[in-house]
């Protein structure tokens, strides 16, 4: 009836099961006894396996463990495999193929574009065997640009007007098919891999595969092709299965947690030079400026560089270059205009001279087909080789090309084809591009672009929420437009702006953007607006060192940087239903103000937590919600648990720049006993791939009077920067003594009017060179 080969059961010749790590089984059913064994585009790891645990008989089936999990297969007729299937945790049921998973966590559609009030999603959709696509068919820029012949009516529904003003308008059931189908599928999130049901299906029987020369081709050979989760309540197996199934995402540069900046249009070369100028002013790096789409001298699409707009451009790319700023420009890649200087070049690269003028519409060949190997390498070898000779870091992709091949996902294979062509021309570089992302598998290529919104409390609102169950799908590198895009005035409500900017220094991504000429740089509106702004980067500069080093621990475990309660509390049942509060890490409980109110309710875990914006300490049960103050204007609102220690740097820093000094945080309690790691390499190549980079471990032990510090290293020094010094510095009542084999040193009282404004602490230079001291508080 089954028999083993290569660790894999298979019985009756058409039902293959295989065990890829702990509790992730392949379930594969063939009709014909002939199995997909080349690797998925999207499930890139899924051949192979490990073999299972323990395969044993048991009445009428197999019983396979691995680790605490048993899949049962009940011999029976084979056309009704699939009711043969059950799988257990210990010994409780936890899946059969026809369950529907209404606890599921929820990831995220393909980007936020065009949402607005009206259309905030709300839940998560059920889980079933079948995949729920994350992609382009569900865009709500299809309601605005709908293609003619496949979706009547839909442009703007018959008139200019938005969503948000159609809903209002007419009931749902009232519009025409393709409208309903989309604002029904974007009411809610889609599934992600993690559930409170302790089990996730993912189907992955109609993805394209690679054939030999890792092109993708047609999936023909498995009728049924399935990969089950099974982790419990342990979501950190969960990640690992995700990682071991659909790859690591690969480390990011450390400019990239810095300050971006871009907006449409683009501004000219001399407001360009008078913005580095004016954040400079700030105390503010500016890390990374992106050029959109009016780059392009053919509009939209295009290679060439207007000329006209930015005479000497390239003088312009080497003064930025000579100021540490990293450059980003827009690229539409669905088409090009004929009038391209290198178009002939690519036509003939990719060898269509005889057919290319049939898809050429008012000028522009479109849509370019990346599914064509010929036409791929012609459009990345003519069109973006000389691109990155202009000294080009990021490709912002802002769409998708074509992709003519059944089971292939468009922005999927797009992201693909970018990450693969960036690694390839700058091997020791880290690639990155801006992009949106098209369901599993999609982390591989960040950084995630969630596109364009409206300028709207209720939009930053869903922003924290998308952002914390795009985590929920290891999609931790999350930019969001930080003051939204969409609105159609110079100036926004200044309180919307702030709060925007104290979310965005608590996001992974820092990057503002708008449209239509509307302003989000602060000194287009007042001191105050400058003042928030200023205080929320500065705060994020402060925190670098460990933004950077969860970076680090979301390439190697796939945690995200923003953790919703749902995730690391996972038995909190309170904490729920909260997506407007979340973790940064592991110790810092960010809440966001997220309405127009200086004012906002707040639930803590167990606990007691301290509140740096005015050095108040609260006592988390668990259950009870208070009232949390917070100004606009002030340091972003959050707690952090009373006895950790943080590992912060100066904050007039660029964020490619490795402090030579680090501030270490302590926050007293009753009891201390906690360690943090600092993880450190160059920041920019991939030689931290090869062991080339260094974690600086931190411990505290103590209690109310004296705490034990210690500092030690673990891998490869010469990373560190020389002269590397410590600060020590304690958010407590009347000071402390630092003791160094014989010295004795007192702390003295500071205050930052950047920082913490009202709070006061104390702080005192580590003798160089110390590895261990301790702290007496007097």
């Amino acid at each position: 009836m089954y028999r083993i080969e290569s660790g894999r059961v298979i019985v009756g010749n058409k039902v293959r099961l295989s065990c890829l790590c702990t509790g992730l089984i392949r379930i594969q059913y063939a009709k014909s006894g002939v199995f997909e064994d080349r690797q998925s585009v999207r499930a890139i790891g899924g051949r192979g396996s490990v073999g299972f645990d323990s395969v044993e008989e048991i009445p009428g089936g197999i019983r396979l463990q691995s680790g605490d999990f048993y899949l049962h297969y009940m011999f029976c007729d084979m056309d009704e495999w699939e009711r043969a299937l059950s799988a257990y945790h210990n010994d409780k049921l936890v899946w059969q193929p026809d369950m529907i998973d209404s606890d599921n966590l929820g990831g995220v559609h393909l980007g936020m574009d065009c949402i607005q009030r009206g259309i905030i999603p709300e839940g998560v959709h059920s889980a079933d065997k079948n995949y729920h696509p994350n992609s382009t068919e569900y865009h709500l820029w299809n309601y605005v640009f709908a293609e003619e012949g496949t979706q009547p009516d839909a442009h703007y529904y018959g008139g200019l007007v938005t969503i948000e003003q159609l809903l209002a308008r007419e009931k749902l059931e009232t519009l025409v098919p393709q409208v309903r189908k989309i604002i029904e599928e974007r009411k809610k999130y889609p599934p992600s891999f993690l559930s409170r049901s302790g089990y996730f299906l993912y189907n992955d029987s109609c993805t394209a595969v690679y054939d030999d020369s890792g092109w993708p081709v047609e999936r023909k050979a498995c009728e049924t092709d399935w990969y089950l989760f099974l982790y419990g309540r342990d979501y950190s197996l969960a990640y690992r299965q995700y990682l071991c199934l659909f790859g690591r995402s690969e480390m990011l540069p450390r400019y990239v947690l810095g300050l971006w900046f871009s907006r449409f249009p683009t501004y000219r070369r001399e407001k360009i030079a008078e913005l580095y100028e004016c954040f400079s002013s700030l105390g503010v790096p500016l890390d990374v400026f992106v050029f959109d789409l009016e780059w392009h001298k053919g509009g939209w699409y295009g290679f060439d560089w207007d000329e006209e707009r930015y005479p000497c451009y390239r003088a312009l790319i080497a003064s930025l270059k000579e100021k540490g700023v990293r450059l980003a420009v827009n690229i539409h890649p669905d088409g090009l205009p004929v009038s391209d200087s290198l178009f002939a070049d690519f036509v003939k690269r990719a060898g269509i001279e005889d057919s290319y003028r049939e898809k050429v519409v008012k000028g522009v060949f479109k849509p370019v087909d990346l599914s064509s190997k010929a036409e791929a390498e012609a459009f990345f070898d003519v069109f973006h080789k000389p691109l990155m000779d202009e000294a080009i870091d990021i490709m912002w992709i802002d769409g998708h090309a074509s992709a003519n091949i059944e089971g292939l996902d468009k922005q999927l294979w797009t992201n693909e084809l970018y990450w693969r062509f960036l690694k390839n021309q700058r091997q020791n570089a880290r690639p990155v591009i801006l992009s949106r992302t098209e369901g599993f598998g999609s982390h591989r290529y960040p950084v995630h672009f969630t596109g364009d919104t409206y300028s709207q409390f209720e939009v930053l609102r869903s922003q924290v929420e998308y952002t914390l169950r795009a985590g929920h799908m290891a999609q931790s590198m999350v930019s969001h437009d930080i003051g939204g895009h969409m609105w159609r005035y110079k100036h926004l409500n200044p309180e919307l702006l702030c709060r925007w900017y104290q979310f965005g220094a608590m996001s992974p991504i820092f990057r503002l953007h708008s449209s239509g000429g509307s302003e989000r740089v602060p000194w287009e509106y007042d001191e105050f607006v400058e003042r928030s702004f200023r205080q929320a980067m500065l705060w994020r500069y402060s925190l670098l060192p460990y933004f950077y080093t969860l970076m680090r621990e979301s390439h190697d475990t796939g945690l995200p940087l923003c953790r919703s309660f749902s995730l690391f509390y996972p038995n909190w049942e309170d904490g729920l239903s909260v997506w407007d509060e979340y973790m940064l890490g592991d110790r810092i409980l960010c809440t966001p103000f997220v309405r127009e109110s200086s004012y906002r309710s707040v639930i803590l875990p167990e606990g007691e937590w301290f509140y740096p914006v005015s050095g108040e300490r609260y006592i988390g049960d668990g259950k009870s919600s208070f009232v949390l103050l917070g100004e606009a204007d002030f340091t972003p609102p959050h707690f952090i648990k009373t006895g950790s220690i943080l590992i912060k740097q100066s904050s007039a820093l660029s964020a490619s720049s490795l402090p030579r000094e680090l501030v270490i945080e302590l926050y007293p309690a009753s009891l201390i006993n906690d360690s943090i790691s600092v993880y450190e390499d160059d920041g920019v190549s991939m030689e931290y791939s090869a062991g080339k980079f260094c974690y600086t471990n931190f411990s505290a032990k103590g209690d109310s009077r004296r705490v034990e510090i210690s500092i030690s290293y673990l891998g490869d020094v010469s990373v560190i920067p020389e002269g590397r010094s410590f600060s020590m510095r304690v958010f407590c009542d009347n000071g402390f003594k630092l003791l160094a084999d014989d010295r004795v040193m007192f702390s003295y009282k500071k205050k930052d009017e950047d920082l913490y404004p009202v709070q006061r602490y104390y702080e005192c230079k580590v003798p160089y060179g110390t590895k261990k001291f301790s702290i007496v508080f007097v």
